[in-house]
This record gives C-alpha cells, structure tokens and sequence, in this order.
C-alpha cells in the first residue's frame, strides 16, 4: 500500500476526506475527490454536492479548451507563414 504524505500549512482550513483521509484546502474540491475517487461510498447528499462541484467547473473548463485550441492554431499559422516567407 502507497502511503502518500502531505504538508497542510498550519492555521489553514482543511478539509480530509473520511474515506482516504487526504486533506483538501476547499471543500469543493473535497466533493470532486469524493464524486471521481470514492462514487461507490457516497450518499446521495455527497452525490449531489460532487454534481454541483463537477457542474461549475465546467464553463471555466470549456473555456480554456478553446482558448488553448485558438492559441495553438495561431501558433500553428504563425510558424507555418513564417517558414512559408523564410523559405
């Protein structure tokens, strides 16, 4: 068995999962552990805390998706016009 350590800086608020027992600093991010990690353990308190976490990470998600698609297709364009006007 892996056991993992973890350095929780002192007078900060955790939040440790009761079936792992790893800290978290955010209670969201608590709820996503528990939904992707543990789905067969939690209630359906837990269930539907995990579904609200997973659902507003989603816009901000997509987001970046496209960001990150447009900054490599500029990217892309880019070194293609300049090798095209170098060559």
């Amino acid at each position: 068995m892996i056991t993992d350590t973890y350095d929780v800086p002192p007078g900060e608020p955790v939040y440790e999962c009761p079936y792992c027992g790893r800290p978290f600093p955010e209670e969201r991010l608590l709820a996503l552990h528990r939904g992707i990690d543990h789905p067969d353990r939690i209630d359906a308190e837990e269930q539907a805390a995990f579904e609200s976490a997973y659902e507003a990470e989603a816009d901000p998600l997509q987001r970046y998706r496209i960001a990150a698609v447009g900054v490599l297709v500029v990217l892309y364009f880019g070194l293609l016009m300049a090798f095209a006007l170098l060559s």
